[in-house]
């Protein structure tokens, strides 16, 4: 995977993704299931791990939610899969 800099991972799950990632990205992985993340981190033990609770997950609107954030999604990198949603993105100057 082509990225750099900070990555937020969002909805990482059990992680199956992390090892893609470059060993110099800054990578925080998030997820509201504690046992998943468990398993991400030995998928990629240097990743920062979150967990957080939520009434109910939602990964379709995630698009919406980041550009809400202020945070401005490079509209040639979205890429989308099912419910998966990958993209490049930046604060906003």
């Amino acid at each position: 995977m082509k990225v750099r800099g900070r990555v937020l991972e969002v909805g990482c799950g059990t992680g199956r993704g992390l090892p893609d990632y470059d060993t110099d990205v800054e990578l925080f992985a998030l997820d509201i299931n504690f046992d998943a993340l468990q398993r991400a981190r030995r998928r990629r033990a240097d990743a920062g791990l979150v967990c957080a609770s939520s009434g109910g997950c939602h990964p379709n609107r995630t698009v919406a939610a980041v550009e809400r954030a202020g945070i401005v999604i490079e509209s040639d990198s979205l890429r989308v899969r099912g419910l998966m949603r990958s993209f490049t993105a930046r604060p906003v100057d």
